[in-house]
């Protein structure tokens, strides 16, 4: 058998020795860094290695939260919820290739839709592309009014990981504009939630 794996009927669980070795790795570097500076790194892998590693720090896992419910949604509306997922992803390719007007057109009609089926998250995701856009195109004020709509629905629906995210990007159009205390205010805004 491999020395990090286990039998398992029969059959060593390769998979296993590789999560056991990325465990101990994401040990090593917070003994190292210190376990704040991996904050979020798990959100990556999955609660299971939230709770694994914690184990390997000797520090109590935090809770799992039950999933959101989603209210019941009929066919058609699901259809048009999956059309503004493609539209917000069409965004971000539009943005990646700085073709900025097409995708404040994707991330405005996904809000549309998301906006017409009472989806706040997703209301939330489009703002926040729009408050990206706007920034690239230099319009400092739309960006912090699409920034700010995102972050008060981010708050209502207790979103905690994407207001953090809202408010470093809010950070970011104060330091652009040279506000540097209001971006300095922002920043730490994120970090402490």
């Amino acid at each position: 058998t491999h020395a990090l794996g286990k039998l398992v009927d029969g059959k060593v669980q390769t998979e296993f020795a590789a999560v056991a070795a990325g465990l101990a790795l994401f040990a090593q570097l917070a003994l190292i860094f210190g376990a704040a500076a991996l904050e979020g790194l798990c959100e990556v892998v999955g609660p299971a290695a939230d709770r694994e590693l914690a184990g390997l720090l000797g520090v109590e896992a935090e809770p799992v939260p039950a999933p959101t419910e989603e209210p019941e949604r009929s066919e058609e509306e699901e259809l048009a919820i999956l059309e503004a997922e493609r539209l917000l992803e069409l965004g971000h390719i539009e943005a990646d290739q700085s073709r900025d007007v097409e995708a404040q057109k994707c991330y405005q009609d996904a809000f549309e839709i998301y906006r017409q089926h009472g989806h706040r998250q997703g209301e939330g995701l489009a703002l926040t592309g729009l408050g990206g856009v706007s920034l690239d195109l230099g319009c400092h004020d739309e960006a912090i009014e699409h920034y700010n709509r995102a972050l008060q629905i981010y708050r209502d629906t207790g979103v905690k990981r994407r207001e953090g995210v809202v408010l470093g990007n809010l950070g970011s159009v104060y330091r652009v504009r040279g506000k540097l205390d209001q971006a300095r205010e922002h920043y730490l805004a994120a970090i402490t939630l």
